[in-house]
């Protein structure tokens, strides 16, 4: 049978919102904007999450801040059909980022299904034998902190800690905290 008109708007369909189409085209474009190779590394995080069933360690290794927030939201959205949260500091500044040892170390944290930090932002290249820049020393900072603290964040979090980060940073990654860098379970290399 036809649908009869609702009285209301005389049967016209109310054209979504501007701003809500465009958040969903900006979706649709990011989730299509991990290519092959992308699906492929989502593929390999995916089996970490569902095969893990205590703490693990994770890089995301990407230039591009979207595509990092597409695996970010998979995961989040993989964790929530298991009935387990994904909490995520999307540094906004290198203050926040050397903030979030604090952070990781919160009792949400230690509940959570995964913990995800990310700072996908690099300094301008650093001119001779200039000290680094401020995204690059706030790496730095939490790495340090991060691997003197190994063993008590293998303790605290009963899930998995994803650490993001631009690809120029994977070398000072495995310098600055040889240790973590050799308790990863998983390491994640997004191509722009």
């Amino acid at each position: 049978w036809p649908r009869r008109p609702s009285s209301k708007n005389g049967g016209r369909r109310r054209p979504p919102h501007p701003d809500m189409e465009d958040r969903q085209q900006r979706s649709i474009a990011s989730e299509e904007g991990l290519g092959p190779q992308g699906e492929a590394e989502w593929v390999r995080l995916r089996q970490e999450i569902e095969l893990a069933g205590a703490f693990w360690l994770g890089f995301v290794f990407s230039p591009s801040p979207p595509a990092v927030a597409v695996l970010a939201s998979r995961t989040r959205n993989l964790l929530l059909l298991r009935g387990r949260s994904t909490r995520v500091l999307a540094a906004q500044s290198p203050e926040d980022l050397r903030s979030a040892l604090a952070w990781i170390f919160e009792p949400e944290s230690a509940e959570a299904g995964c913990t995800w930090v990310e700072a996908v932002r690099l300094d301008s290249p650093p001119i001779n034998d200039a000290p680094p820049g401020p995204w690059t020393a706030a790496w730095d900072h939490l790495l340090l902190r991060l691997n003197e603290r190994r063993d008590a964040l293998r303790r605290h979090l009963k899930g998995g800690l994803v650490l993001a980060a631009p690809p120029e940073l994977k070398p000072r990654v495995r310098e600055a905290a040889p240790d973590l860098w050799s308790v990863r379970s998983l390491v994640v290399e997004l191509q722009p």
